[in-house]
């Protein structure tokens, strides 16, 4: 029972985070870029949203 509430919750966050990048536009992206040292949950939510556009590519790699 734990398992599908865990799987509907990840399914759930899934769904919002895609609907999140439909909004991010060229223009924001460009200025996260020119942070010479962004806050360390920028780096988290733009290594997340690499995760999710490239999912081939991992942080190991």
């Amino acid at each position: 029972m734990s398992s599908n509430i865990d799987r509907e919750m990840m399914a759930s966050s899934l769904a919002e985070a895609e609907a999140s990048l439909q909004v991010l536009t060229k223009a924001g992206i460009t200025e996260l870029m020119t942070f010479r040292k962004p806050p360390l949950s920028i780096i988290y939510i733009l290594e997340g949203i690499t995760v999710l556009l490239v999912p081939s590519k991992r942080m190991s790699d």
